[in-house]
Parts: structure tokens; C-alpha cells; sequence
């Protein structure tokens, strides 16, 4: 208990206020034993009872199992024992898994977002009826109201519509028969009505019931409201720097009473122990950090490797090297001392050749069976999400009768490798390649525009002839690739020439990409429909190309098309007068004959020859065929191109496309000729065309990406069931490959479909044939013959042949009653679902691959021979190559055996490698990558290589940040059992300064651990043994979809000097909690017409009534949005505005790349994992809005009568649903503070605005920098002051470069995200140093005209003359740079927010920042330095001196006009903030009134803690306690009588100084 009167608060106050008193009047500490630190983090939610976390744990692990475990809970045992039993039923390999789901506590967020959902829905908690079930909208709570619904015959009221399943719905039955009646059980496991209400749907499920599971929240009767103590995290102890801080100690708070909320047990974290280490590495109970000698400081690396991997030293190298790497500032001088052992010759001369042939030094990398394993998914949470698809894996593989061992060989069986790299490469399949080449039609379809080896154009200087040319490097750098005279790059253009866009395309881009020496090859082949008749405008126009190319040449075609795009009249008119005017301006020589008339040209029989190829060439390469089934004479169509022999569309995304294909081309044949595969002797022209992957036929519907590949054993089930009529080639040769035929065998195009199969076979006996039904609905009509009698006939024939087959599909054959009996419809309708086709939908499947829908006439058996080549070269024959190594009997078995088996273990593997790429681009290949590494001696091996199930294979530098945290999740996979581990350690020798300057703990256990009495214990994380006289700075790194902010501690986080602390000797550990605040929902948005991100778009997400909406933009840097959320169900929409009047959502994208439309899965969002949610929204752009810029301001609109009321009413009801709803302060004031002495400079500020306003002001902090007794003081202050104040947080991103130092991150902060950072209804903001003092309304800011510009900021002072030494940005880079422009400083500025978004101020300045921030010298002062670097990109508007004075560089006559005053740092005289703070007369004023408030306040309150600012002025350790155990009673003491300020001194004015603080 806490309050205002508590006898344990007034105590621990006394006791800390004479810790206090104690510690002022001791001398510095030395050799004090420092105390512990501890860390703790906790959900914002209640946590769930233990059992219903394991029951969710046990369904995510393995869901099979969780039904029939409901049948048998006593939720009166203990967590322990429950915890046993639910494990019992899981199978063994699965028992790993769920312990560690269950240890992190993985499921929490899916009971919550399920409670979520129940209070949205409206649904309370009743004593009595906690566990219930829902039908029609009712709630039944008992047996005897679930009888009286069934007696009605489950009729509907009020719901006519079957319900829907969410996302937290888990059914009983997999496929239930969509006329059974829907029971939703609304479920509490540890309340007394679920048992019979569990033991009654489930006797009639799946017979009459369709059963239903939901959980419900327990009733307050059944539990409190601790909150739920999270794992997965880590904690670090930053050895902090002192360039820009001022040490103080903020107020010591007693604490207790507040971690005791928790209401958990809580033990430490099991701390290194010297057990772990050799005697030489012992730390006594004080150790201190060592000075490191520079030219030792590379060996450290190999120094370590020497004793890990000696034996007798490090009996158990993993824990040795947790231990040592988490705690390695400590231990990096003993291991340097000369009582370590030195590095050995073997370890150095590994290393040293791993480092020529293989690695980077300091690279890590890690493997998982082979398949590399991401950075950002090696962490605890994502252990989740590797391992249970590499146990259904090699499972499966099991299935097929594969031991563990040959399993994992074939899984890295190098063919298999080759084959995967061949897919992801650009040269795979992964965009398909085709002879363009109009070889096969006997050339004279293509007319080249030009040729790069017999062009005069390309024999000039500057043009080389050898491919050699493209090795070397270009001068000067970003001038392009080296000019190469050779036909390395062919595009072939397969235009309509009667349409304006083809026209225009020649004359205009073509056209000058040719004259300019671009080296690519351009060609032109007509396109001529195959309805078209040798008059229509297609026919026409490739008369005329062809008669000008082959008679006047390039140039006169040229000119053609360039009139034809310029008239505006119809096409033969238009062609005609061109044609006529082009031909009367040609200077004809007397020995040509007189030109041609337009009607001799296009009525000459002669090109009707060439019309019959131009037809063929395009049906061959399927130009114009929609692969979702739209003919090749559709309107719109432009054309196609093939680079290469890749196709891409001509539309309006084609230059764009063409440049990133032309790109990766360049870098693709960059790459030939230095593997030597490409050289001078070769027609390079023809490479592409002549691979033996390369496919003569082009069918865009077996093109269809991205892939779909399922596993047959999974899909089809029961074998003997589906797919059982087989026809085989002639002879008794083996197959590899099998092809199922999907199809409606009672209709045309079923029948049409088979043929073509079986033609394909005749042709090209190389696979079986199989058939799955899949009829049409009943009211389809069908035609006299039969295909299905057919097909029923073939197993009951000695012999089923391709012959046999279509001999009788034209016989047909006899009705009789054997021949009605079709192969099991069940099993095959099932079969149909599972491959994803609708009922009498069409479709072929290879091996696993599925190829489908498809039209009628879409197929040939031509097609199906390529097809069938293209996926035995690509896919089956690296599966047989490697299946014949790994199974040695694979020859002896039998011919139906055999194909089976092929076709079995092949669409397993390549299903899974599909499941595990990344949307739509390909799977990262698996690789042996450590047999080729030299690891004899530099590399330590833990488990049983032959069972374990999960083999890890790492690459590790132990000294870096990195190894801190690896080495410790590597010790909990070893304690899971079922892993081998393999770790080479590949330390950067190049180092000499250590790499690692922290101390680091990760909150993480291979299973969940109780107590003596069967209770769950969490533990928090705990630093022992800190060095004393270090400064410290406390951080958590959560995974990287939290959200964090402290909660509680009793000390300064930003400032943690554990000596001070340790000199009272009654201090017994330092508290420190946080709370995960909110789940991050991000993602990457599309505009579909263009393909790129609707840049600017603003979204929001609303979870509803009495739950925080979310907005954001989408930034230009892949489409990237990012909104906070909490377990729950939210709703993606765009944001009221500019965005809906261009775009409407077409997917919310929650489901991946490809998620249904809006319109068939909805706009819901769920967050049930603690992974948040990546999602991939949608938009179309709405009719007229097609080149629309959401960006664009539109003209202002008056809203109407309606407009206003619906502004009011959802004002009344808290909701935003336009521009008008939310009414902001007048002034809008942004600031950030770290620590606890900023902190209280952050008060006094506040103040200072306050005391020059009568506005309304509203202040926004960056919550994750605050402290918990600033959060705290908050509101107090706000309600006292009358100002108001939000939290406001944005994750980094992934894809942008992070910095290191906190204090970096933070002045990043103040720049980098100013467009997302704040909501999208406020317009302006003004930034406020924390430091700074406020002389006038601020409201004059705000309302200042920036002219245009998207912010403004005050220049520095150049006024002081005795500081012109000092003024970096007058003299080297920054003056040239600059040329007159003022260099701004960045302590106060003003940013135009609505402007800012619509110039995408925010997406340039993160590029920009991208750019330099790769050079770690460079942006010294990043949030000063950024904008001011790029102001001839997005321009300053500079404000008047008067905005902000500094006496550093400001003369004091200024004082007097000055606006604002910030206490920047001064160079030269080094003075201390505060004295330069008390010079300020009303300074001291605030700081006395926000003392004295804070004094009132703890008395009132009951301890709400504030330091002031002489106690923050003091060194490091000088705690200070203003608070009170009574109401009215001030026990405000101030303990120290002088000011002690500890700064970094200045580096000398070349430096660039850091001039805010």
C-alpha cells in the first residue's frame, strides 16, 4: 500500500533522506562494493491466469492438441503441475518448443487481443457465467439453455448471417460443413461453469455443432490485476561518455511499495559465476575497470578463442563465453594480462586464412540446417518463428521415410543449393527468360534500330570492343558503366505501331537513347492481333514500318512515327499524311525507283508473309495475354518488351521498369565476364537465348508469380484417394515427374485440357498423367460425351497409355455401371480446396507446383512439353540428383514407387523454401557453409550432431555487441536438448579501442521455472559486481516492435554512478522497471497503378471506443508506416482528408503481400503476438485521380451545414473524422530531456513560456527519453499551471541507420521524424531547447510567415568578437559549403508540420541523413548539422537574432532584445550551466516556485519526488530527497552548499562543438 499517510513510505523516506545526508558528508567512495542492479520489465496489461497462457502456448505449438487437453484441466493443481501434464501431451520434439513459448510468455498477447475483442463487443463478466456460449447474438451460460436452443433447432433471430471466424477463433474441426450451426464458447478454463459446458459442444461437435473456442476474461473474483512480468528483452549498462552531459544524481525514492504491485514472484537473474571461469579471470567483490594498452587490444580476440577452446581451462566454453562477453569491459584486461593465455599460433594462422579466402573480420552470421538465419530474426521471439517450420520440416521429410541425418543432407545438398541460387539469382526463373530471338519463325521479324558492333556510332572514342572493359572501374566514379561496342543488352519492342503511346515511344524515348550511344540494342517487332485482318490499323502500321526500315532506314522511320504522334486524327489519316509528307521530303537518288504510295504499301501481298511471322512470333513469346484471362486483343494494349529475353509490359510503369531491369542486366553480364563465363570470342547477343533454362515458348499463365507450390503429401492426403488413375509413357523407363490434371472432366474445356496433356506425352515421354475432378456446379450445362467415364475406365486397363487415353476420349466408352463409379469425389473436392482453386476452376500441377486458374484454350501441349522441361531443369532433376546420394536404394525401387517418392520429397522441400521467402522474391538457398571454413582450432562444438534435430552453425566475433547477446541465446538453445551447435569465433583484429563498452543482460529461459510450491517465478535482470567508478547509463533493448518507457526506479537511469551509491553501505540495490507501452504496426503501402508507395498518404488506426487511435503517413523509403497499437482488433482506414479524395484501401494487407481485398477479408488488423504486425496495405486511386498527387493541396473548401454537424457530434464523441474535428492549442511547444538535471531545466522552461502567454499551450515530450519521476510530476504540474502535454514516441526503423550513443539518438530525434512523430492534425511546432528561457509569447512563432519555407531557425551569434576562434562554420568545409548562407543553430526553430508533409521535407532529410551518416565522422551535430547541410534541398527560413541569444556567442548589448536564452556550452571559459543559468535573474525565480511546488506537491501526494537545482548541480552520487509522510508535512532538505559540475573539456575549436547544451 502507498498514500499521502503510509507508515512504510514515511520510513523509507527517512531512511533514504539520511542516506543522503550520510553520503554528503562521506568522502568519495574507492573500493566500496557497488550495489546490484536490477531490471525489470512489465506488460501494460493485466496478466492472464497461468493456465489459460499454457493452454494458448500448447494451441500455438501445436494445435492439434488442444481440444483434447480441454477435456481433462483441473485448474486446481499448481502452474508446475499443470505445466507437466499439458507438456505430456504434446510429441517429444514439440515439448522444446512450448517451453520456451511458455517461458517467454508468447501467448499472452492472443488471450488479451481475445479480451480485447470480447469488451469491444460488449460482452461484461458475470460471477456465475464466466465461461458461456454465444449463439445468434445470445448468451447461454448454462447446459440447460444450450438443450432449450437445440430443442428450437438452433433457429436464428437476430443474426441471419453464419458467423464469421477471427483470427483468435480456434474451431474443432478443421473443415466443418458450412450447415452446421456455429457455437462460439466464450471460455474461462479456471472458472466452474467451463467443464460442462466444454464436455457438452463437444459431444456434438462435429456432428451437429460446429464447436467453437473463444477466450473469455476470468471474473475480478477469480484474480487480481498484477501486471505481467515480460521476458524476451535485454538490459545494458552503458559506460556513458561525458562530451555532452552534466553529471548529477537526482532524487533517491523509496520504492518498495511500488515493486511490490507487481504482484509476481520476482527472482534475479543467475548472474555469471567464477565456476564458469579459470581462476585468473576471478573478480573480487570491488572490481574496477582496467586501462587497456592499444597494441594489445587486437589480440583480445584470438586471446579468447585460445581459452575457449582449450578444454582443461573452459570445461563449458558456452557458459565461459556468456559469462565473459556480458560482462567484457571487466574482463578485457585480465584476459590481456600476461597470467592469460597468450593466443596460439593455430588459432591465428585459422583465423588468418578464414580472413583471405572467406570472412570479413568481425563478420557474424548464423545458419539454421543450413538456411541462413536473418540478423533481425536471431533473437528470442524470433526463435518462435524459425523453429516450428524447421520441425514441420524435417518431420515431414521423416514421413517419407527419411532418417534425421539423410534429412538434413539433403536439405544442403549442393544441387539443391544450386538450384535455389539459380532461382534467386536474376537469371533463374524468378522473372523467366525466353528467346526473343525470331530464330524459330526464320528471322525478318525484328528490325533492329541499331547494332553497337557494326555501327559507325560505336566506333568512336570512348567505345571499347572487349568485355574486359566492363571490370574496370569508371572515371571518373558515378559516371556510368564503361562503354562497351558490343550487343551485350537487346531489348526487342513488341508494339501495336497504330497507337499514338507506341508511336511516341520511338519517336520520343527510343529515339534519343539511340542518338545519345546508350549501349543497348533496340529492336522492333510489330504486333499484329490474331482476329486482325492484313487491312486492319495493326496490320497497316507494320506494312509501313517494315517498307520505311527496310527501304529508307532507321532515321526516316524515325520521323514517321514522330508525325504519327503528333497528329490528333484518327490513324489512317493521320498515317497517311505522314506517310505522303515524309516520302515528297525525301531527295530521292535517279537510281531509285519513285517511292511507293500509301495504298501500294499497304495493300502489297508480299508482307502478308511477314504478317503470318509478326502473328507467330507473338504467340510464341504469348505477347498480349492476360494471365488472369483476357485476350490478346483487349483495349489498351500497348505492347511488350523483352530484355534479354525478359518481358516487360509497355505501360505507363515501363521506363521505370526498364531502368531497374536494364540495371540489373548490366550488373548480371558484369558478373559473366568476371566469372569468365562471357568472353570476346562469343555472339553475346544470343547467351540469354541459348541457356538451357531458357524457354522457346512463353505462356504468361504458367508465368504467374509469385509461385505456388504445395506439398503433395499434405495436400492431397490420403494417396490411394486422390489423383489414383495414372497414365503412363510407353515402356517401362522411370519417371520423375508427375502431372495432375485439374479439371471439370464433364465439360469442354476439361476435355480440351486432357488432350493436350496427353498430346504433350506423346511428344515428350518424360512424366505420368494424373486426374483430380473438380465438376462444376450443378446448373452448368455439359455436353453428350463423358471425359469422366473415360478416366473411371483406366485402371481397370492392362495398359494405359497417352495413345490409349485420347483413342478414347474420341470413342468414348461403354455405359455401363463400372464405368458411372467416379474416383472418390470427397477426396478430391478436398484436394481442390487445399490447392486453392474454386469449384470447376481448371488447373495443372507439376510436381507441386500449381498453375492455375485456367481459361478455356489458355494451355497447349506444347506449352505443357516447356513447362514440364523447365521444371525438371529447375526444380525436380536437383531433387533427384541429390535424393540419389542421400538414399542409396532410391534406384531399387519400383516405378510407381519411385515417381511418388520424387514427386513427394521434391514439392516438400521447394513448398517449404517457398513458404519461408519473403513475400513474393525468392528463398535464400541452404548451404554447407562451414565445410569450407578453417575451424579446426577456432571454433567449439556442444549437443549430439547425429540426433539433434535443430543443427546451428554460427559465425561469431565474441568481442562486440553482437556476441554480448548472441552468446547468450545460444546458451538457451544449447539447455532446450534438441540442439547441436557449432560456433566459429571471427574477431576483428583491426580494432584498438575496445569494441565493447557495455554490460549486458538478456531475460530469457529454455523453460518456465517454479518454486518449491509449483508457482511460476519470472526473474529481472541483475548487474553484480559493477565497477564503482564508473558513470553508467541504464537501457533496455527490447525486441524491436516494443515500444518501451520506464516506469519506476529510484535513481537517475541517464546518470548511474554505482560508487556513490555504494559509499551509505544502505543502498541495497538499485530498482529499475519499464513497461512495454505499446506493440509497433508497421509496413510498406503500394499505390496498385504505379507499384510505388503513395508517399504522403495518411492512414489511421481506430481500435475503437475507449482505445487510442493511431495515425501516421507513408514516407517515400519503401512505403514505410508505422502506428502503435495493443493486443486487440483495430481498423486500418485512410485518414479523413487529401488521401481519401485521391485513394480508396483495396487490402489492409495483414496478411502478407498478396491479402485479399478490403471488400473480401475487411480492414481489420489483429495484434495477437508480441512480433506486433508488419503489414502490406493496398490503394487504388479513385476514377479521375489517376495522376493525382495526394502531396497537392486541393482549394480550400467551406464545409456545409452537414460537415459542421458531424464535426461536433464526433468532437462530442472523441473521434477524428476530418480535418475540422480536432481542435488544437494555440502554441505547440516540442522538447526532450534525458535525465534527471534537463529534466528539471525542462520544468523551468515551461515556466518561462507559461509566464509570457495568456494562449492555450500544449507540450510534447518524447516518452521513451523521460524518467518515471518526471512522467510522474507531469500532471501535477500541467493541472497546476494549466497547460496541457501528450507523450509521444516513434520507432526507428529497420532500414535506417541507427546511432549508438543515446545522446546522438536523441538530437536525431529532433529531426529525422518530425513529419510522423507528432499527429496528423497538427500543424505547426515549435522546438524549445530544455535549457532554454522564454522572454515573449511564443504565439508570435507561431504565427510567423515563413514565406514558404517548411521551418525556421534562429542563425547562430556571431556578436561575441572574442569568440571568433571558435566558430567552426566560418572557416574549412562549413564556409565553403555555406558560401554567405547563415549556419542556424538548432536550440529553438519553428517547423511548418502541414508543409513539411506535403513537401516530403521528412523523406529527403532521412535520405540525406542515410547518405552521410555512413561516415561516422561526419553530422558532429546531428540535429544542427542535417538541416543546415541540406538547406539548398529544403531551405531555412532564418529567424531573427533576437529569437534566441547565448551569451557564448552573443554580445551582451544583445541581451536586452533578446526573445529566448540558451545556455550553450562556452569553449573557451568551460563555465558551468547553472552558473551561467543563475546569471539569469528570473531563472533563479523558476527554479525557487518550481521547488517549492514540488515540495507541496510531495506532501500532498504522498512523495511525488523533484530535485532542485542546487542538489542536481552536485557530483555524481549526491542523492537528494524532496518528499513528505504527511499531508502539509515539507521535509525538503538540501544537503550539499556548492556546485559541482563535472564536464567534458573542450577539444579546441577545430572540433565541432556540440553548442545546445
Amino acid at each position: 500500500m502507498t498514500g499521502p499517510k503510509s507508515p512504510s513510505r514515511w520510513l523509507g523516506l527517512l531512511a533514504a533522506l539520511t542516506l543522503a545526508l550520510s553520503i554528503a558528508c562521506a568522502d568519495p567512495p574507492s573500493t566500496a562494493t557497488s550495489p546490484p542492479v536490477r531490471v525489470s520489465l512489465q506488460s501494460s496489461w493485466d496478466s492472464p491466469p497461468f493456465l489459460l497462457l499454457a493452454l494458448e502456448s500448447l494451441h500455438q505449438t501445436h494445435p492439434p492438441a488442444l481440444f483434447p487437453a480441454l477435456d481433462t484441466l483441473d485448474p486446481s493443481l499448481s502452474p508446475a503441475a499443470q505445466h507437466a501434464l499439458l507438456r505430456e501431451r504434446l510429441p517429444e520434439p514439440q515439448r522444446a518448443l512450448f517451453d520456451i513459448n511458455l517461458a517467454l510468455g508468447a501467448s499472452a498477447p492472443a488471450v488479451q487481443a481475445a479480451w480485447e475483442v470480447y469488451r469491444q463487443e460488449g460482452w461484461d463478466v458475470r460471477d456465475g457465467c464466466e465461461s458461456w456460449a454465444e449463439w445468434d447474438g445470445k448468451r447461454l451460460c448454462s447446459v440447460e439453455e444450450l438443450e432449450e436452443a437445440e430443442k428450437g433447432g438452433w433457429k436464428r433471430e437476430i443474426s441471419l448471417t453464419p458467423h464469421r471466424l477471427l483470427p483468435i477463433d480456434y474451431s474443432s474441426t478443421p473443415s466443418p460443413s458450412a450447415d452446421l450451426p456455429t457455437l462460439i464458447h466464450h471460455a474461462s478454463p479456471t472458472s466452474p461453469s467451463f467443464g460442462p459446458l466444454h464436455s457438452w459442444i463437444s459431444s456434438r461437435s462435429p456432428s451437429t455443432l460446429h464447436y467453437v473456442l473463444r477466450w473469455a476474461p476470468s471474473s475480478p473474483s477469480q484474480g487480481g490485476n498484477a501486471k505481467q512480468q515480460l521476458a524476451g528483452w535485454g538490459a545494458e549498462l552503458d559506460l556513458k561518455k561525458r562530451d555532452y552531459i552534466v553529471v548529477d544524481d537526482r532524487a533517491l525514492r523509496d520504492e518498495g511499495a511500488r515493486f511490490e504491485e507487481a504482484g509476481e514472484k520476482v527472482v534475479q537473474e543467475d548472474s555469471p559465476s567464477d565456476a564458469d571461469l579459470p581462476a585468473f579471470l576471478h573478480l573480487g567483490p570491488s572490481p574496477s575497470l582496467d586501462t587497456l594498452d592499444p597494441t594489445l587490444i587486437p589480440t583480445l580476440g584470438p586471446r579468447l578463442i585460445t581459452l575457449l577452446t582449450n578444454s582443461s581451462l573452459t570445461p563449458h566454453p558456452l557458459r565461459t563465453l556468456r559469462a565473459l562477453t556480458q560482462d567484457l569491459p571487466l574482463y578485457a584486461g585480465r584476459l590481456l594480462s600476461p597470467s592469460a593465455p597468450s593466443p596460439s599460433p593455430e588459432v591465428e594462422h585459422d583465423l588468418a586464412l578464414n580472413f583471405e579466402e572467406y570472412l570479413r573480420p568481425g563478420q557474424s552470421a548464423v545458419w539454421l540446417n543450413g538456411a541462413r538465419v536473418p540478423e533481425s530474426d536471431f533473437t528470442a521471439f524470433g526463435l518462435l518463428r524459425l523453429l516450428p517450420p524447421e520441425l514441420e520440416l524435417l518431420a515431414a521429410l521423416q514421413d517419407l521415410r527419411l532418417t534425421r541425418a539423410q534429412a538434413r543432407k539433403l536439405l544442403t545438398h549442393p544441387a539443391l543449393a544450386a538450384a535455389a541460387s539459380a532461382s534467386a539469382s536474376s537469371s533463374g526463373d524468378a522473372q523467366g527468360i525466353f528467346d526473343a530471338s525470331d530464330r524459330p519463325e526464320g528471322a525478318r521479324v525484328i528490325r533492329w534500330l541499331n547494332d553497337l558492333e557494326r555501327d559507325r556510332q560505336y566506333s568512336g572514342r570512348g567505345w571499347q570492343r572487349s568485355l574486359q572493359a566492363l571490370l574496370r572501374p569508371s572515371f571518373p566514379p558515378m559516371s556510368g558503366p564503361p562503354r562497351v561496342a558490343r550487343n551485350t543488352i537487346n531489348v526487342v519492342l513488341v508494339l501495336d505501331l497504330a497507337r499514338a503511346d507506341s508511336a511516341a515511344l520511338l519517336s520520343g524515348t527510343v529515339r534519343a537513347l539511340v542518338q545519345r550511344g546508350i549501349g543497348v540494342r533496340w529492336g522492333v517487332a510489330p504486333f499484329v492481333g490474331e482476329q486482325e485482318g492484313e487491312n486492319s490499323h495493326g496490320a497497316q502500321a507494320a506494312k509501313v514500318f517494315y517498307h520505311l526500315m527496310d527501304n529508307y532506314g532507321r532515321d526516316v522511320a524515325f520521323e514517321f512515327f514522330s508525325e504519327l504522334a503528333r497528329h490528333r486524327a484518327p490513324f489512317q489519316h493521320a498515317a497517311r499524311t505522314a506517310f505522303t509528307q515524309l516520302l515528297s521530303n525525301i531527295n530521292m537518288d535517279e537510281k531509285q525507283p519513285p517511292p511507293s504510295t500509301w495504298e501500294e504499301v499497304v495493300s502489297s501481298p508480299g508482307a502478308d508473309e511477314l504478317l503470318e511471322k509478326d502473328r507467330a512470333y507473338a504467340g510464341r513469346l504469348g505477347v498480349g495475354v492476360d494471365a488472369e484471362g483476357a485476350g490478346k486483343d483487349k483495349d489498351g494494349f500497348v505492347g511488350e518488351a523483352f530484355v534479354n529475353g525478359r518481358a516487360v509490359k509497355v505501360d505507363e510503369e515501363f521506363l521505370p521498369a526498364l531502368q531497374e531491369l536494364l540495371n540489373s542486366q548490366m550488373q548480371l553480364i558484369t558478373q559473366l565476364v568476371y566469372q569468365e563465363v562471357l568472353h570476346d570470342d562469343m555472339d553475346v547477343s544470343t547467351y540469354f537465348y541459348d541457356l538451357p533454362t531458357t524457354s522457346a515458348r512463353r505462356n504468361p499463365h504458367l508465368e504467374r508469380r509469385p509461385l505456388r507450390i504445395v506439398s503433395v503429401p499434405e495436400a492431397f492426403g490420403e494417396r490411394e484417394l486422390v489423383g489414383r488413375t495414372f497414365v503412363w509413357p510407353e515402356g517401362e523407363e522411370k519417371v520423375d515427374t508427375t502431372l495432375w490434371v485439374v479439371a471439370d472432366f464433364d465439360s469442354a474445356e476439361g476435355i480440351e485440357l486432357v488432350t493436350e496433356a496427353a498430346k504433350a506425352m506423346l511428344a515428350q515421354p518424360n512424366f505420368r498423367l494424373s486426374f483430380i475432378s473438380n465438376p462444376s456446379p450443378p446448373t452448368s450445362p455439359h455436353p453428350p460425351h463423358k471425359l469422366s467415364r473415360v478416366l473411371s475406365s483406366i485402371p481397370r486397363r492392362p495398359a494405359a497409355s497417352p495413345a490409349e487415353l485420347l483413342a478414347l476420349i474420341v470413342s468414348g466408352v461403354e455405359e455401363d455401371h463400372e464405368a458411372h463409379a467416379l474416383p472418390s469425389r470427397d477426396a478430391d473436392r478436398e484436394a481442390v480446396r487445399r490447392l486453392g482453386l474454386a469449384e470447376g476452376e481448371a488447373g495443372v500441377v507439376v510436381n507441386g507446383r500449381i498453375i492455375g486458374p485456367l481459361p478455356r484454350k489458355a494451355v497447349t501441349a506444347e506449352d505443357i512439353e516447356h513447362l514440364i522441361k523447365r521444371e525438371r531443369a529447375q526444380r525436380i532433376v536437383p531433387v533427384v540428383e541429390a535424393l540419389q546420394e542421400v538414399v542409396p536404394n532410391l534406384a531399387d525401387l519400383e516405378r510407381s514407387e519411385h515417381a511418388a517418392f520424387i514427386s513427394d520429397v521434391g514439392s516438400t522441400l521447394w513448398a517449404a523454401a517457398q513458404a519461408s521467402a519473403d513475400q513474393d522474391a525468392p528463398a535464400s538457398p541452404r548451404s554447407r557453409i562451414w565445410d569450407r571454413l578453417y575451424s579446426n582450432h577456432t571454433s567449439i562444438a556442444m549437443g549430439d550432431k547425429d540426433t539433434a534435430l535443430y543443427h546451428f552453425d554460427v559465425i561469431l566475433d565474441p568481442v562486440s555487441e553482437l556476441g554480448q547477446k548472441w552468446a547468450q541465446l545460444l546458451k538457451v538453445i544449447e539447455d532446450t536438448g534438441d540442439a547441436y551447435i557449432r560456433v566459429l569465433f571471427n574477431p576483428d583484429t583491426t580494432q584498438d579501442k575496445l569494441p565493447v563498452n557495455r554490460f549486458y543482460r538478456l531475460n530469457m529461459d529454455s523453460q518456465p521455472r517454479f518454486d518449491e510450491n509449483g508457482e511460476l517465478i519470472t526473474r529481472s535482470l541483475e548487474f553484480k559486481r559493477m565497477p564503482s567508478d564508473a558513470l553508467f547509463t541504464l537501457e533496455v533493448d527490447p525486441p524491436s516492435s516494443w515500444l518501451v518507457r520506464p516506469r519506476a526506479s529510484s535513481v537517475d537511469l541517464d546518470n548511474l554512478h554505482l560508487g556513490a551509491l555504494a559509499q551509505s553501505r544502505r543502498l541495497p540495490s538499485v530498482e529499475a522497471t519499464y513497461e512495454l507501452a505499446h506493440l509497433v504496426v508497421d509496413g510498406h503501402a503500394r499505390d496498385t497503378l504505379t507499384g510505388q508507395p503513395p508517399r504522403g498518404l495518411q492512414l489511421i488506426l481506430d481500435g475503437g471506443a475507449n482505445r487510442t487511435t493511431s495515425d501516421t503517413l507513408v514516407v517515400a523509403n519503401l512505403g514505410y508506416l508505422q502506428l502503435r497499437a495493443n493486443p486487440g482488433r483495430w481498423t486500418l482506414a485512410i485518414r479523413s482528408g487529401r488521401g481519401r479524395e485521391v485513394y480508396e484501401m483495396e487490402s489492409a494487407g495483414a496478411l502478407g503481400f498478396g491479402s485479399r481485398s478490403v471488400e473480401e477479408a475487411g480492414a481489420d488488423v489483429f495484434v495477437t503476438t508480441f512480433d506486433g504486425v508488419t503489414l502490406y496495405p493496398r490503394f487504388r486511386r479513385k476514377k479521375g485521380m489517376e495522376r493525382a498527387d495526394v502531396l497537392d493541396e486541393p482549394p480550400p473548401k467551406q464545409p456545409g451545414l452537414f460537415d459542421q454537424v458531424k464535426w461536433r457530434i464526433n468532437g462530442l464523441l472523441g473521434k477524428e473524422e476530418s480535418g475540422l474535428a480536432v481542435k488544437n492549442a494555440d502554441i505547440n511547444i516540442f522538447t526532450v530531456a534525458s535525465g534527471l538535471l534537463y529534466e528539471r531545466f525542462a520544468s523551468i522552461m515551461i515556466l518561462s513560456v507559461l509566464r509570457h502567454t495568456n494562449h492555450t499551450v500544449k507540450f510534447w515530450f518524447i516518452e521513451n527519453f523521460l524518467s518515471p519521476s518526471f512522467i510522474e510530476f507531469l500532471p501535477h504540474f500541467a493541472e497546476e499551471y494549466g497547460f496541457q502535454y501528450e507523450l509521444v514516441t516513434y520507432k526507428w526503423p529497420s532500414w535506417l541507420r541507427a546511432q549508438k550513443e543515446k545522446q546522438r539518438t536523441i538530437w536525431a530525434y529532433k529531426i529525422l521524424f518530425l513529419d510522423v512523430l507528432f499527429p496528423m492534425s497538427l500543424d505547426k511546432v515549435i522546438f524549445v531547447d530544455a535549457d532554454n528561457i522564454v522572454r515573449t509569447d511564443l504565439k508570435e512563432l507561431v504565427d510567423l510567415d515563413l514565406h514558404g519555407t517548411v521551418y525556421g531557425y534562429p542563425p547562430m551569434g556571431m556578436s561575441r568578437t572574442e569568440m571568433d576562434g571558435y566558430r567552426f562554420w566560418t572557416t574549412g568545409y562549413w564556409k565553403d559549403y555555406l558560401r554567405g548562407r547563415p549556419y542556424h543553430i538548432s536550440a529553438l526553430y519553428v517547423v511548418d508540420l502541414k508543409r513539411f508533409r506535403q513537401r516530403a521535407a521528412g523523406d529527403r532529410l532521412r535520405g540525406q541523413y542515410q547518405a552521410l551518416s555512413a561516415d561516422p565522422n561526419s553530422l558532429a551535430n546531428l540535429d544542427q548539422d542535417l538541416p543546415n547541410n541540406f538547406q539548398s534541398e529544403v531551405p531555412i527560413f532564418t529567424l531573427d537574432e533576437s529569437w534566441l541569444w547565448c551569451e557564448t556567442w552573443n554580445s551582451d548589448e544583445s541581451l536586452a532584445a533578446a526573445k529566448t536564452i540558451d545556455l550553450c556550452n562556452n569553449p573557451m571559459t568551460k563555465e558551468p550551466k547553472l552558473d551561467r543559468a543563475r546569471k539569469i535573474p528570473e531563472w533563479t525565480l523558476y527554479d525557487e516556485e518550481i521547488k517549492a511546488f514540488s515540495a507541496r506537491i510531495a506532501a500532498e501526494k504522498g512523495g511525488v519526488i523533484v530535485a532542485d537545482a542546487d542538489q542536481l548541480a552536485k557530483g555524481p552520487g549526491v542523492p537528494v530527497i524532496l518528499g513528505g509522510g504527511g499531508a502539509g508535512q515539507d521535509t525538503g532538505v538540501q544537503t550539499a552548499e556548492k556546485d559541482e559540475v563535472v564536464e567534458q573539456d573542450a577539444q579546441g575549436h577545430e572540433e565541432h562543438l556540440r553548442d545546445e547544451l
